[in-house]
């Protein structure tokens, strides 16, 4: 509501590489893991400011650990 998080989940995939490159890439895992931690959702609620609605964010986390997002989808994630 209006940029707010009200409910969150994360997935983690690991792949067979380092780049994750369709369809060079292979699936090795995928695992859910709850609710995202709370500074990937505080720079994920920046991008939301005067949206309600469902969302997907699709990001990775770089070597330094900082949160790097690719895309912001309005709709449920499948991916």
């Amino acid at each position: 509501v209006d940029g707010k998080i009200l409910d969150a989940i994360t997935v983690r995939y690991v792949y067979d590489r380092a780049s994750y490159v369709w369809p060079r890439a292979e699936e090795l895992s995928r695992a859910t893991l709850g609710e995202a931690p709370a500074s990937h959702l505080a720079v994920m609620s920046k991008f939301l400011t005067g949206y309600s609605g469902i969302c997907n964010f699709n990001y990775k986390i770089d070597r330094d650990r900082h949160i790097k997002i690719f895309e912001i989808n309005i709709r449920v994630g499948a991916d």
